[in-house]
């Protein structure tokens, strides 16, 4: 089997297209994780925010354009005046409930 290189794996991951015919998904081993409920979808989207506050705090590196993570942070706390590293341990805090 072939490697694939970094423009196909980014649209293999995006799109769920399989790049590389060598394989099936029935070959695949590993479980799927699949969120159909909507407290499983809403803790992932928490886990979501949390991760990407965690990027923008300890690297400085930018999760999208604009502060999205930390609106949705603000958002979901409903508190308008955190900042980003107030905000991660709020969500913290949410999630070791």
């Amino acid at each position: 089997m072939r490697e694939l290189n970094e423009e196909e794996l980014v649209r293999e991951a995006v799109t769920g297209e399989v790049i590389d015919s060598d394989y099936s998904w029935e070959e695949i081993e590993e479980p799927i994780l699949v969120l159909d409920t909507p407290d499983e979808i809403e803790m992932y989207r928490i886990l979501a925010i949390r991760k990407a506050l965690q990027l923008e705090v300890t690297t400085g590196m930018r999760f999208s354009k604009g502060n999205h993570a930390l609106w949705r942070a603000r958002e979901l706390l409903g508190k308008p005046k955190l900042n980003k590293k107030q905000a991660l341990k709020e969500m913290n805090e949410l999630l070791d409930m």
